[in-house]
């Protein structure tokens, strides 16, 4: 924001300079014409210096505030990030950057080598890594629900005037190319009304560099076939470790990266990394602890948790436990477990769900339900 403010002073002192020069200064309408032809002709660098500028600023601005348009759904929620290297998840609350995002820990972790750590930052370079993003019901306060519970509302049969909102916005998208095209023409004509104007000769790519920015970031990547089913309910299919995973639920929104599912009731299945001897590791509400050769895993939420068994190269142990609330369960080994040993849990559904659209792909339609008016004009 300081770098913003002092590039917007700048320009300020900029436009001053311009409009106390001496071919301002004249009274007369009569000549208003001439000294203002005149100027363009003598302030050729000036007015370069305050195009680039005005370009540089609007450019900045829509930059600043740009926002993956799934992604921002679930900002300030706590979520989980599955990663695809190693199967690693993160999990806390989702803070959302033009960037990149962070991941701020319910409590500071303190690391394998001792040091501590309070939050995980995801750059936007590294997104293309994110296997899915979870954001779990059962882990939000009242009032994060009711946040929750209208969001889906919303979504599932939407207004009329949400349905009008979006269509300005499609209109946006669809005439990004015809807007570019018309600022082409537009300097193209004045050009040809001002020929001896070298003025408009250089600064017509940074005139067209505002309007390109404006328009692309009113825009987003349209696609006709989920555009037809926002709001819809839907099953994505996902693939994962040589089978095909399903998500039924309604689609909220999409992007050039992601498509965001919400009320999916599916439950969730999840590879945990076995600690060193000695080390904590928790897992939401989930306390996994390794004590010589004993794997102590215990539930501290309000839900059951069903532990799979263990998975790994050269082991694999089926447990099929459901692990209570308040509930303890103990593994005794004979000798130390491998690091490259996963723990396989599965929790409960309802969750809402954002995937890659690299990886995720729309196969179905979901159940149809009885259109409602009242939802339809937003008397709901």
């Amino acid at each position: 924001m300081k770098t913003l403010s002092f590039s917007l002073l700048r320009g300020f002192v900029i436009v001053l300079l311009v409009l106390q020069s001496p071919a301002f200064a004249q009274n007369n309408p009569a000549e208003l014409k001439i000294n203002l032809s005149e100027f363009l002709m003598n302030n050729a660098f000036l007015l370069t210096v305050v195009l680039i500028f005005l370009s540089a600023l609007v450019t900045a601005v829509l930059s600043a505030r740009s926002r993956d348009r799934c992604l921002k759904d679930f900002r300030d929620y706590p979520v989980i990030i599955e990663l695809e290297k190693e199967r690693k998840l993160v999990w806390g609350n989702l803070h959302l950057y033009s960037n990149g995002l962070e991941l701020s820990y319910l409590k500071p972790h303190k690391d394998l080598e001792g040091h501590i750590e309070t939050s995980f930052v995801l750059y936007k370079d590294e997104w293309p890594g994110m296997i899915a993003l979870f954001r779990c019901a059962d882990e939000l306060d009242e009032k994060t629900l009711k946040r929750r519970r209208i969001a889906i509302r919303r979504t599932y049969q939407p207004s009329v005037f949400r349905k009008s909102l979006r269509s300005i916005k499609n209109l946006f998208n669809t005439l990004r190319d015809a807007v570019n095209k018309s600022l082409g023409v537009f300097l193209g004509q004045v050009k040809k009304a001002m020929p001896s104007s070298k003025v408009l000769s250089t600064q017509d790519s940074a005139i067209k560099n505002i309007g390109e920015s404006f328009v692309e970031y009113t825009s987003y990547a349209y696609d006709a076939i989920l555009e037809n089913m926002i709001g819809k309910k839907v099953v994505v299919e996902v693939p994962r470790q040589n089978t095909l995973l399903e998500y039924p639920g309604i689609l909220k929104e999409y992007s050039g990266n992601f498509i965001e599912i919400l009320s999916v009731h599916s439950p969730l299945k999840f590879f945990l990394p076995v600690p060193p001897k000695g080390h904590t590791i928790h897992f939401r509400h989930l306390e996994v602890l390794v004590e010589d050769k004993t794997l102590r895993l215990q539930n501290k939420g309000k839900n059951r948790v069903f532990l799979i068994g263990l998975l790994g190269e050269g082991l694999e142990q089926k447990w099929g436990y459901p692990l209570a609330p308040n509930e303890s369960f103990e593994k005794i080994f004979d000798e130390p477990v491998s690091p490259d040993v996963k723990i396989e849990i599965q929790v409960p559904g309802d969750v809402d769900i954002i995937l890659p659209r690299s990886l995720a792909r729309i196969r179905h339609r979901g159940e149809v339900e009885t259109f409602d008016w009242k939802t339809f004009f937003g008397l709901k």
